[in-house]
């Protein structure tokens, strides 16, 4: 133990080995050992460092959600929307295309993840986790962008369910 830790973290004063599988680990080991500690050190900045990385956070959160709700466009009545399925105990995923409308920052306070994108992107759906979850309302002011979200929010539940 001692020797490969300091393999990785140390100027080694261990002998050079005789057996080729040890003399491959002596030069790998510092290798692997860097890159895995750099790893770590970057999922805990990710983890603990939320505010650098907010929107990572909030894609990260909404992922983890199941049999939710997903509310597309956070102005006036997509707020209320949210705040009334809140009372009802449903878990909630906003998505909102603009990061500095007022409601976002309410909702985010209110631990509910938002997803910032533009909800007419299927990746943003998926995103917001549009496969697992138990319904999605659309409520942008644009209808033909409802139109679009709800269709594609079909297609793919379709697709993950066959």
């Amino acid at each position: 133990m001692y020797g490969t830790f300091s393999l990785v973290f140390f100027q080694s004063s261990l002998e050079f080995p005789r057996q080729p599988w040890l003399e491959v680990l002596f030069f790998v080991i510092p290798v692997v050992g860097w890159r895995v500690g750099d790893g770590v050190l970057r999922f805990g900045v990710m983890l603990f460092n939320k505010r650098a990385r907010k929107e990572e956070w909030q894609v990260a959160l909404a992922s983890t959600y199941r049999d939710h709700v997903i509310v597309c466009g956070l102005g006036k009545l997509g707020y209320r929307v949210v705040l009334q399925l809140l009372e009802f105990g449903e878990e909630v995923v906003g998505v909102e295309s603009v990061a500095d409308r007022p409601f976002v920052g309410i909702l985010r306070g209110m631990n509910v993840p938002v997803v910032v994108s533009d909800a007419r992107q299927r990746d943003v759906l998926v995103q917001a986790g549009v496969r697992y979850a138990a319904a999605l309302i659309a409520c942008t002011q644009d209808d033909l962008a409802n139109l679009d979200i709800a269709l594609d929010a079909r297609e793919l539940t379709r697709k993950s369910r066959s």
